[in-house]
């Protein structure tokens, strides 16, 4: 099989989450570095991931749409 074309998918919640996550931890270890990031106002996602922008919710199902 190939994979090679696939790509994890990941939400923009998921990423805001991660942004400030990684924030929390850089602004205790290398308040330089969070100075620098913390200014970014968004962040882009590795280009392996394919980002969904909203999750709808239907029923008990989930339906995704990017």
């Amino acid at each position: 099989m190939d994979f090679s074309k696939s790509k994890p998918a990941v939400t923009k919640g998921q990423m805001n989450y991660e942004a400030n996550h990684l924030k929390k931890k850089l602004k205790t270890f290398d308040p330089e570095k969070f100075k620098e990031i913390n200014a970014l106002k968004n962040f882009d996602a590795h280009p392996m991931f394919k980002v969904w922008k909203k999750v709808l919710k239907i029923g008990k199902l989930f339906s995704l749409s990017f």
